[in-house]
């Protein structure tokens, strides 16, 4: 087995953490690439990899034949680690030295045997939902998709925006409000959540329509199948 390792900076108090990753590998065996920026923090935080391949960017994961990705970091990490992986069958496994946990699960007492589960690969992949947005000006060139959602917002002015709201092109609402959240069920724990919108199971596969401060009070995310 051969696995990448991403990440960016991380606190110093998560130093230990992530030499106990990097050894746990060493000592399984387990073949890893370093992102090369990544192979620069962990120098400046004492942590020598020892004999490693780098990768700079996607194409270098599917020619070094990558078959995990793990991301050392908070959520935001993870999201990033995202854009690397799209249309390839590598999995991401998250080591949580950051804040939030929704996605990184994996935590500093559990290192050890999440390594030695990817040793013995015992354990199974659980497919995510994306949001695929389409923009006539191509807004966001290749990287037009996203693992938690997308939002359409008001810029800085004091008046509301209105969002006209299809669902396969049939009309569904028209929301008067500082914007709208389109989120997936992964992304159903970040912005949504703190808009109001629900919780949902993060391999339903739905959707959630939810609204930024809307002018109608009978106006409540909507969850689409």
């Amino acid at each position: 087995m051969k696995v990448a390792l991403f990440g960016r900076n991380f606190g110093v108090q998560y130093t230990q953490e992530v030499k106990t990753l990097i050894d746990s590998l060493l000592q399984n065996k387990i073949v890893f690439s370093v992102f090369t920026p990544f192979f620069e923090v962990l120098k400046s935080h004492g942590i020598a990899p020892g004999e490693c391949d780098f990768f700079e960017d996607s194409s270098d994961l599917t020619d070094q034949n990558i078959e995990v990705l793990i991301s050392v970091g908070g959520d935001g990490t993870i999201l990033k680690a995202a854009t690397l992986v799209l249309g390839k069958q590598i999995a991401i496994l998250g080591v949580n030295t950051g804040r939030m946990g929704f996605l990184s699960s994996v935590n500093s007492e559990d290192i050890l045997s999440a390594v030695a589960s990817l040793k013995t690969k015992d354990y199974k992949v659980e497919k995510r939902n994306l949001l695929h947005l389409t923009t006539e000006s191509k807004l966001f060139a290749d990287h037009n998709f996203a693992l938690n959602d997308v939002t359409i917002a008001r810029r800085d002015i004091s008046a509301m925006i209105k969002v006209e709201v299809f669902l396969n092109n049939e009309y569904l609402n028209t929301y008067w409000s500082d914007g709208l959240i389109v989120s997936t069920s992964t992304g159903s724990t970040a912005y949504s959540l703190s808009c109001g919108g629900p919780v949902v199971y993060p391999s339903s596969g739905n959707f959630i329509i939810t609204p930024i401060a809307p002018h109608n009070l009978n106006v409540r995310p909507f969850v689409v199948p």
